[in-house]
């Protein structure tokens, strides 16, 4: 797997689009051509993407979608969120020719490309894009391994990746697909089901569970339900694997220690010249707003690494999922997103 850095250190590449393709009416699939040529990733891995919009940079983290095996090109595909700065102008700009920062690729949600366990691959929305790598990198790869793919959609007008389901499974002889609606619409012509995820659905559709690897990436609702229903289900807890990207949101809840009636700690950011009295509950990457200093974050829940700090003293709790590794904790860093200070602390930025 490939060490999560930040967006200013070395590896930051240019991409530049070469295809547009439409997937449903609010999702686009972005084809780009890497300068080195070959691209080397895992299935299920991501790429932060730098932005320049209005003069503004937006950072966002997209799992990439297309095959690991043929990498001279790489795809993300990326629905259009209502309100949503980022998507929509991609959905609206993006084309041919035009180039845009990216670094990566990151993260350990992959299945690899010899997986020795039957798989389960839960996904809704268009949480179904590190998959779609994954099934796509597997029939590259002319696997015979066991693959279930439940898969949910608003209604058959919305179910991303519609078309490639039936080129998956006839490449894929242990392969099995089951796309599921959510919603009911008259005159649609939709036969499959019509539901929405439950323990007895999951049951049905994949009895021997406990025996799968499961990886799940939708909305976070769906990754909170269905983490809860695999846990009641007696699923072993190191066989789930999640993944999510939800552009991260700075809530104005940051109150002064004294107003929280808990401790207070100096969170100062050394570069800058800054610092923010703070409690407990609020995250470094909080401090840095309310200090004024600039940290780059894209997924807000330490997955992504794009948060990466050096911390030159003090103690934080960190609860991260991924996006650091122990050798990087030991040299000092730490993901300011996912980070709470227990004492005072000095960041080098």
């Amino acid at each position: 797997m490939n060490t999560p850095s930040p967006l200013s250190e070395a590896g930051e590449f240019r991409l530049e689009c070469i295809g547009v393709r439409q997937e449903t009416h609010v999702a686009k699939t972005y084809l780009f051509a890497h300068p080195a040529g070959q691209f080397r990733f895992n299935p299920g891995q991501f790429l932060n993407f730098v932005f320049e919009i209005d003069g503004e940079e937006h950072i966002r983290s997209y799992s990439l979608s297309s095959s690991a095996l043929n990498a001279e090109n790489v795809s993300v595909t990326v629905k259009r969120v209502q309100g949503g700065r980022v998507s929509n102008w991609l959905f609206e700009h993006m084309r041919p020719g035009l180039q845009v920062r990216a670094s990566g690729p990151m993260g350990q949600f992959s299945c690899g490309l010899e997986p020795e366990t039957p798989l389960l691959l839960l996904t809704a929305g268009s949480g179904i894009t590190p998959a779609a790598s994954m099934l796509q990198s597997l029939a590259d790869k002319a696997s015979t391994c066991d693959v279930l793919l439940v898969h949910f959609a608003s209604s058959a007008q919305d179910m991303i990746f519609r078309e490639h389901m039936r080129r998956w499974v006839e490449a894929l002889p242990g392969l099995r697909i089951v796309p599921v609606v959510t919603r009911h619409i008259p005159g649609a012509g939709w036969i499959g089901p019509v539901a929405r995820l439950s323990s007895d659905l999951l049951r049905a559709l994949a009895p021997d569970v406990a025996q799968r690897h499961v990886y799940c990436c939708g909305p976070g609702g769906f990754m909170d339900l269905a983490t809860l229903m695999l846990k009641q289900m007696g699923h072993p807890p190191d066989g789930v694997f999640i993944e999510s990207f939800e552009s991260a949101r700075e809530d104005d809840n940051i109150g002064s220690a004294a107003e929280a009636g808990s401790a207070q700690f100096t969170v100062t950011f050394a570069k800058a010249g800054l610092t923010a009295s703070v409690d407990a509950e609020t995250t470094v990457l909080k401090a840095a707003k309310v200090a004024g200093a600039r940290i780059q974050t894209s997924c807000g829940k330490g997955v992504c690494g794009t948060c990466r700090v050096r911390m030159l003293s003090g103690t934080v709790e960190m609860k991260h999922q991924g996006g650091i590794r122990q050798r990087e904790i030991d040299q000092g860093f730490i993901l300011a997103c996912c980070s709470r200070p227990t004492s005072d602390v000095v960041i080098e930025k």
